[in-house]
């Protein structure tokens, strides 16, 4: 798979600047709640972000922000889907993951609090088994990118209580993981030069 597109942040930004329908409102005109309207473009910003993706993307944030801050109940059905999109049935889908991750990143600033109230139990226990057992490194890294952020911004939000305790416990068995993994890859290397140089021994002169 393609890596994963780099974060421009000054990108995202812009694209939330933009409020016009003209640049900015892809979903169905049938699609007029605030509830649909988020859920619509959240899956389309995944969607869009994977290698396939013509880099338009960026387009659908200003109507999922929009959605949140006009409607607690849109804000909440967005946890919920970027939570379904951060579990295990979509370990084969790591562009969906990381948007999905980029998208939490973008609301916990703005509504803020009408969407943190929805980082509950169940979404901190879902984001734990992701760092513990995803294999790609593009969403380990914006994730533990997105935590640190948190930690050093976010203590004064009482919502990410739960995730914060969570993160300190875990960044280091990360780190610790990170690490065997390091010293797995260099032994093989080892190894396999050691390997080399007896083969090298016993070759006739």
């Amino acid at each position: 798979m393609r890596a994963m597109k780099a974060i421009n942040m000054n990108r995202v930004m812009d694209s939330l600047k933009r409020k016009t329908t003209s640049t900015s409102n892809p979903v169905d005109q049938g699609e007029d709640t605030p509830e649909a309207i988020a859920l619509h473009n959240i899956i389309l910003f995944c969607e869009s972000s994977g290698p396939d993706g013509v880099g338009d993307e960026f387009l659908y944030l200003p109507n999922i922000v929009d959605a949140c801050e006009s409607s607690p109940l849109a804000a909440k059905e967005a946890a919920h889907l970027i939570r379904k999109f951060l579990t295990r049935d979509y370990s084969n889908k790591p562009h969906f993951q990381f948007s999905s991750i980029m998208l939490i990143r973008i609301l916990v600033d703005n509504p803020g609090h009408t969407f943190t109230r929805n980082i509950d139990a169940k979404f901190v226990q879902t984001l734990k088994i992701l760092l513990r057992t995803t294999s790609d490194p593009n969403v380990v890294h914006i994730l533990s990118e997105t935590l640190n952020k948190f930690e050093r911004e976010k203590t004064d939000d009482e919502n990410l209580e739960l995730l914060l305790e969570m993160w300190k416990k875990e960044q280091g068995k990360l780190i610790r993981r990170q690490d065997i993994q390091v010293n797995k890859t260099a032994s093989l290397e080892i190894t396999t030069i050691q390997a080399c140089l007896l083969y090298k021994n016993y070759l006739p002169e």
